[in-house]
C-alpha cells in the first residue's frame, strides 16, 4: 500500500543513472596512475559508511582521459564483486564500470536516496546474474521501482537517519582514539617505563616455559558420530579473535574428550592460534569458561605465584607481529609449536606488579567494549528507523527534524 502523498518512481525517472568508465588494457598500466584525481574502487565503497571520505588510489591526466569523473553528491553503487554498496562521494571522483553513478534530480534529495538504495542491497543481490563474478547492470538497476515521498519529506527523513550516522561516527571515532590510548599504554607499562609508585625494583627476565605448562589440543574423529554435540565446548582457531571467550561453536562429548588428544582447560588459560589463513596465526586470547580446542590452538597455564595470567595475555597479544615471525616455514606459511612459545622471553615484574598491570589495561577494555556495544545500539535503532521512516510507516512532519 502507497502512503497518502507518496508515488512508485522507476528510479531512471529520479535521478541520471551512468555506469563509470575505465577502459584501458591492461588496466594496471602505471603511466595512468598516481596523478591527484581520486580514482575510487569498490572496496572503497563498501568500507565508507555511506559517506565516501577516502580512497585507495589516484589517476592522472592521462588516466582521466580513459575515465570519467563524476562530481560531489553523487551516489555510487557497486554492481560487481560487492553488489549494492551505497556511498555518497563527498569530493568529485572517478570511478571504473563496477560503479554507477546515481545524479539524482532536483526533485529528489541526494541524501534520501542514499538510506533508499541501502535498504534495498538484498534485492540488488537477488538481481545479479550469476556469471563467473556476480554483477547487475543498468537494464536492471535503471527500471529499479521506489517509494518516493514528496521532496521536503525527503528531506526530513534524511536529516534524521543523518543525525544517527554522526552519532554512529562519532562513537566510532572514540572508539578508535581509546584503542590507540590503549595500545600506548601497553606500550608504557609492559616495558616497565611506566610504573607505577608503588613498584619499584628490577624485572626479571624469563622463559614462558619455566613459569607456565603448555599443552595443544586436539579434534575427535568426526567419522565417530557419539563424539560431537555433547556439552563440552570446542574451540576452532578461528574463534581466537573474540580475544576474551566466553562462548563457542563447537561441541564434543565426554567420550570424544576421552577419545581424542583435546584436553579440558582452566578457566583464564591464555590460548595461542599456532595456524590458521589470514590473520589468525599468532593471535591470543583468554577463556572464560572451561572448554578444549582443536590442535591448532596452544593454550599456556601460568604458575599463578609466578605469572599472572592478565600480564601474560597483554605482553602477547602487544607481541602479535613477534609471534607471526617466529613461526616456522617459507613464505609465512608457516605455524606456531609449544618449543616455539615455550622459550619466549617475557621480562617480569613482581606478581603484584603484574596484576596492577593487567586490572589497568582490563579497564581499558571495558572502556572500549562499553562504546562498541553503545555504537551497536545505534546502528540497530537506525536501522529500525530506516524501515520504519523509508516505507512511511512512520510520517514524518515537515520541520519535524
Amino acid at each position: 500500500m502507497v502512503p497518502e502523498g507518496w508515488a512508485i518512481e522507476r528510479l531512471e525517472n529520479l535521478a541520471q543513472v551512468e555506469r563509470g568508465k575505465f577502459t584501458a588494457r591492461p588496466r594496471n598500466n602505471p603511466s595512468l596512475y598516481g596523478g591527484a584525481i581520486p580514482f575510487v574502487q569498490t572496496g572503497d565503497i563498501r568500507l565508507s559508511g555511506g559517506w565516501l571520505k577516502n580512497y585507495s588510489q589516484t589517476l592522472n591526466e592521462q588516466g582521466l582521459r580513459v575515465s570519467r569523473i563524476f562530481p560531489a553528491g553523487t551516489i555510487l553503487i557497486t554492481i560487481a564483486a560487492n553488489i549494492g554498496d551505497v556511498a555518497i562521494a563527498t569530493f568529485p571522483v572517478a570511478c571504473p564500470d563496477s560503479i554507477v553513478a546515481i545524479q539524482p534530480s532536483e526533485k529528489v534529495s541526494n541524501i534520501w536516496l542514499m538510506y533508499v538504495l541501502q535498504t534495498h542491497q538484498e534485492d540488488f543481490e537477488g538481481l545479479a546474474t550469476q556469471n563467473a563474478q556476480k554483477n547487475i547492470n543498468l537494464e536492471t538497476l535503471r527500471p529499479f521501482k521506489i517509494l518516493i515521498p514528496p521532496l521536503p519529506e525527503q528531506r526530513a527523513i534524511a536529516a534524521i537517519l543523518s543525525t544517527w550516522d554522526e552519532a554512529i561516527t562519532l562513537t566510532t571515532r572514540l572508539i578508535d582514539a581509546l584503542k590507540r590510548r590503549k595500545a600506548a599504554l601497553m606500550q608504557l607499562l609492559l616495558t616497565g617505563e611506566v610504573r607505577f609508585s608503588e613498584f619499584d625494583g628490577e624485572w626479571e627476565e624469563i622463559d614462558i616455559g619455566d613459569v607456565a605448562q603448555l599443552t595443544a589440543g586436539g579434534t575427535p574423529s568426526t567419522r565417530i558420530g557419539e563424539y560431537w554435540g555433547g556439552d563440552i565446548r570446542w574451540m576452532s582457531s578461528g574463534e581466537v579473535h573474540q580475544k576474551r571467550v566466553y562462548e563457542v561453536e563447537g561441541r564434543i562429548t565426554e567420550i570424544g574428550l576421552n577419545n581424542s588428544s583435546a584436553k579440558m582447560l582452566p578457566i583464564n588459560s591464555i590460548l595461542v592460534a599456532l595456524a590458521g589463513q589470514g590473520k589468525t596465526r599468532g593471535t591470543v586470547a583468554i577463556n572464560k569458561v572451561e572448554l578444549a580446542t582443536n590442535q591448532s590452538i596452544a593454550a599456556i597455564m601460568p604458575d599463578p605465584r609466578q605469572l599472572h595470567y592478565g600480564f601474560l595475555f597483554y605482553n602477547l597479544d602487544a607481541r602479535y607481529e613477534e609471534l607471526r615471525r617466529l613461526s616456522t616455514g617459507d613464505g609465512g606459511r608457516g605455524g606456531l609449536n609449544l618449543q616455539l612459545l615455550k622459550s619466549i622471553a617475557i621480562a617480569q615484574p613482581s606478581i603484584q606488579e603484574q596484576q596492577c598491570i593487567a586490572d589497568a589495561l582490563e579497564v581499558c577494555d571495558a572502556e572500549i567494549a562499553h562504546f562498541v556495544r553503545y555504537a551497536e545500539l545505534l546502528t540497530r535503532q537506525k536501522r529500525g528507523l530506516m524501515q520504519q521512516l523509508l516505507t512511511g510507516a512512520v510520517r514524518v512532519q515537515v520541520g519535524e527534524t
